[in-house]
């Protein structure tokens, strides 16, 4: 092979692996505080004014088993960590991990969802 020729198809691979790599580089769903509701950012475009249609086109143009990681800032409830899910869920996505960041040093932690379980009707020690 000639070496133009060579080099020529090392950078098509070359390029073809970081294209492969970037293919799979997951969405995020960013949830934090604002001055009466919770604002959301796709990959840090502001989705808040309609985050359902945010998660929308970004699944026209991934796709729907696209990964997307939802991450909420600990100043929020646990529901919005449910409710940013269900969003993005009704959008179609059904690769999605969850975790809730402490907004101080921004250190994340893994929430995972199990099967739903009865609440406990009595509190106290038996």
């Amino acid at each position: 092979m000639k070496p133009r020729l060579w080099a020529f198809t090392i950078a098509i691979l070359l390029a073809s692996v970081s294209w492969c790599q970037d293919q799979q580089k997951p969405l995020v769903l960013l949830v934090e505080p604002a001055d009466d509701h919770p604002a959301y950012h796709l990959d840090s475009l502001d989705v808040s004014a309609n985050p359902l249609r945010g998660l929308g086109l970004a699944i026209e143009k991934k796709g729907k088993d696209w990964p997307l990681t939802i991450a909420v800032d600990s100043r929020l409830s646990i529901n919005t960590l449910w409710n940013a899910g269900a969003l993005a869920g009704k959008a179609g996505f059904v690769n999605i991990r969850y975790y809730a960041f402490h907004h101080e040093n921004r250190k994340m932690i893994e929430v995972s969802f199990g099967r739903e379980l009865p609440t406990p009707t009595q509190t106290g020690s038996h």
